[in-house]
């Protein structure tokens, strides 16, 4: 983590002068040229205490984005992983959704996920709203599946089933 190196050299330049005119202080008897350095070491000491103050608010500034990046890093891995979970399938065609892979379903029923929010980097499930129709809740995108054909592409049930066995 990076702190800015002027602030810390104003820091020692101001305890290395304050300590200097501490030194001068101790061997002085003249009391205006004591009062004179006294109020030279209280600017110093304030001078250095504000440089500590403003490396410390940048070392907070820097910690807060370190912990928004790697917020965002997290995010970005468990999309990952949860985009490997799915396939690009043409349900009909021109109409797009992302299947959910057998081999990855780690016991989630079979679904589809909107195309649309899949680049969002978004999992949204579509539902069926018509029996020609599945809709996203979310970008309220209509994907037109025309028959059960088209859906045995995408994978809802096995060629030769008949079809009653999706989502009915």
């Amino acid at each position: 983590m990076a702190i800015d190196v002027g602030s810390m050299l104003s820091l020692a330049s101001s305890l290395k002068a304050a300590t200097d005119i501490a030194k001068t202080m101790i061997g002085l008897r003249d009391e205006t040229l004591f009062q004179t350095k006294a109020a030279e070491l209280v600017s110093l000491i304030m001078s250095a205490n504000s440089s500590a103050l403003a490396a410390q608010m940048e070392q907070s500034t820097l910690l807060q984005e370190k912990r928004a990046l790697e917020e965002k890093l997290v995010k970005a891995e468990n999309w990952q992983h949860e985009a490997k979970r799915y396939a690009l399938r043409e349900i009909t065609p021109g109409a797009f959704v992302y299947a959910l892979k057998q081999e990855m379903a780690e016991g989630e029923p079979f679904h589809t996920i909107c195309a649309n929010c899949y680049s969002d980097h978004r999992k949204t499930v579509l539902q069926r709203s018509d029996s020609v129709h599945d809709s996203c809740p979310h970008c309220k995108a209509q994907i037109r599946a025309r028959d059960p054909q088209s859906r045995q592409r995408v994978g809802y049930y096995p060629a030769g089933s008949g079809g009653d066995g999706w989502m009915a």
